[in-house]
């Protein structure tokens, strides 16, 4: 439901300057194992029990150490995908339009510049006739992708290629001025939050897909910090709250820390302007997710707009005037 405000608006408490990264830091707590010394060396089983507990504590040492490491860019932390991703666009890389490393990422099929994979599978059908896709084999499945051209709005193949139309932006929530959305900079987090600290994992740039889905221009959103990394949606696994949380994944991964996915309904974004403000939604058309800040902690979920009707200002950002003339009215 949407709670009333009465009074005064109250200014959060709760994200503190300069400690995000003390935030995004897991608290480990552990305790040091040990027993008397011995007249003897242990034999038998009192050695193999001496050997399992000095792993035992290694690996404690290992993942604190772990924990508090700075995160890095995906293809450093990304456990393995299942098989081969699907290889994109030939036609580009053959005429030299890419440099080498873009022409790399551009053959896993997911990128901000060009999005190959249109949300179809054909494991058991072949591909619906509007995509006008290619079924590639990615290791256990089969996917619809673009042979040649990108991904758009109506995940239909498109011959256009992303563009560019806002880098390195803030985004200030309209209800809690000051706090700015922001990615994680620790390995094993990945949902997005507000933060007072204003710096590269602060900043986004806009990319407006090809064409439109149902009359409504869609975008990928992508964090300044990582370059291989996009926004999107993603359920909570919570029983009780909100069913949805917006993180930012490398989408490249199967199985990455964040537990993404490369599927367009939840990481094409409709970005749009309400009130001088932005509002970044993701999902089908007849029922958007809509990236707000949670009242009682600084991180960011899913209005689900079916359930709680249309969103207040938690879900409106501030950006520069120059940004809003490129937009869409919501």
């Amino acid at each position: 439901f949407r709670s009333s405000r009465v009074g005064p608006r109250a200014v959060p408490a709760w994200p503190r300057p300069g400690s995000d990264r003390a935030m995004d830091a897991a608290a480990q707590d552990y305790t040091a194992l040990g027993g008397p010394a011995e007249a003897a060396p242990p034999t038998g089983r009192g050695l193999r029990w001496r050997v399992a507990l000095v792993a035992s504590a290694l690996s404690g040492v290992v993942l604190l150490a772990v924990a508090a490491a700075p995160r890095q860019p995906a293809h450093h932390v990304a456990l393995a995908p299942l098989g081969p991703l699907p290889v994109a666009a030939p036609a580009l890389r053959a005429a030299g339009a890419l440099n080498a490393s873009a022409a790399a990422d551009l053959a896993a099929g997911y990128t901000r510049e060009c999005w190959t994979y249109t949300g179809g599978t054909c494991n058991v059908q072949e591909c619906k006739a509007y995509r006008k896709a290619v079924c590639t084999r990615s290791g256990a499945f089969k996917l619809c992708t673009c042979g040649s051209g990108c991904a758009g709005a109506d995940t239909a193949c498109h011959p256009e290629r992303n563009k560019l139309v806002a880098r390195d932006i803030s985004l200030e929530n309209a209800y809690y001025p000051g706090y700015y959305l922001r990615v994680p900079t620790t390995i094993g987090f990945s949902q997005v939050r507000v933060s007072r600290t204003l710096d590269d994992a602060a900043r986004f740039s806009l990319w407006r897909l090809p064409g439109k889905a149902d009359g409504v221009k869609r975008y990928l959103i992508g964090p300044k910090e990582y370059p291989d990394y996009v926004l999107e949606v993603a359920l909570t696994s919570q029983i009780i709250g909100s069913a949805f949380k917006v993180i930012d994944s490398d989408p490249s991964s199967y199985f990455s820390f964040s537990g993404g996915s490369a599927n367009p309904a939840f990481t094409f974004w409709d970005v749009c302007k309400v009130n001088g403000h932005v509002r970044l939604g993701a999902g089908i058309s007849s029922n958007l997710l809509w990236a707000y800040s949670h009242m009682g902690t600084w991180l960011i979920y899913a209005w689900d707009q079916a359930v709680w009707g249309s969103p207040d200002e938690r879900a409106e950002w501030k950006v520069d005037a120059s940004v809003l003339e490129a937009l869409d009215d919501c």
